[in-house]
């Protein structure tokens, strides 16, 4: 009799450890699916970047040019990024994140934000200036965290810009 109440409570014990780790592996895979939501990184797929997300910064003056410079300056970049990469990667889709404190008429962003940007407009960094530059703050190897991009830069981006840097859709495939 005493081996018996023994089993029995070894099958309690096994059948709460078998809902516990139910409960873990559920809570897990809501983890993950969260996790996959809300991280809107770029991804690739048939050679072609997606969800390429660019944002302007708050502190960025409303201006309706850095718009269009900044369409036909990535552009550009895809364009060069597909040479560069011997026809085998571009970017296929890109969204541009305005301030919601800009006139601007433009749908309301769902998932995206700042964030998750690829490409942040912002102002001028003291120590780099106009010249674009990548923040990257994991290991050696690691992929950044985004290219800074400076309203001049973009607005300038075939004119002063390259006159001072070189051809500007090089240097953002380069970063």
């Amino acid at each position: 009799t005493h081996l018996s109440k023994f089993r029995s409570l070894k099958t309690v014990f096994c059948s709460k450890t078998k809902t516990r780790l139910k409960i873990m592996i559920i809570k897990a895979i809501l983890i993950l699916l969260i996790l996959q939501i809300t991280q809107q990184k770029a991804t690739i797929s048939n050679n072609g970047y997606d969800n390429i997300v660019v944002a302007i910064s708050p502190d960025v003056p409303e201006d309706a040019n850095i718009i269009d410079n900044l369409k036909e300056l990535l552009t550009k970049t895809s364009e060069e990024l597909y040479r560069a990469s011997r026809k085998r990667s571009y970017m296929k889709s890109i969204r541009i994140l305005l301030p919601q404190s800009w006139a601007y008429s433009a749908d309301p962003s769902v998932a995206e934000t700042a964030e998750d940007a690829e490409f942040v407009v912002n102002t001028v960094n003291p120590a780099y200036g106009n010249n674009p530059y990548t923040v990257q703050n994991g290991e050696c190897g690691d992929s950044g965290d985004f290219t800074h991009l400076t309203p001049w830069f973009v607005n300038n981006h075939e004119g002063e810009a390259m006159n001072t840097f070189g051809k500007t859709e090089k240097i953002l495939v380069h970063e």
